[in-house]
């Protein structure tokens, strides 16, 4: 498989590409719509008549996962999302020319 492909499944699409140029896991990213369970066993199916043993997902809400799950997948790992307010910063002065900062 060279470079990315996309596969529509009803009214869903998936981008399929190589997990960090391993030949044999696939990485399904959800390019648009939902997909139901036959949906995702067919993608699965072509996976596997391409070479591919194993097959993960980009970080999915949680409506987006259940076909998934339903598909035989399971959770490999949880995402944990950073967040910080965008209120401006506190000014912090620039040090002036000439003087020395001891730690």
């Amino acid at each position: 498989m060279s470079g990315p492909r996309g596969l529509q499944l009803g009214d869903g699409r998936l981008r399929m590409v190589p997990w960090r140029g391993d030949a044999t896991t696939a990485y399904l990213t959800l390019a648009r719509g939902r997909l139901s369970e036959g949906a995702i066993d067919r993608c699965i199916q072509q996976l596997s008549s391409n070479g591919f043993r194993a097959a993960l997902t980009a970080a999915l809400a949680g409506p987006e996962q259940v076909p998934f799950l339903a598909a035989g997948f399971s959770v490999h790992e949880r995402l944990h999302l950073l967040t910080r307010p965008v209120d401006p910063l506190p000014h912090v002065p620039p040090p002036r020319a000439g003087r020395l900062c001891r730690a």
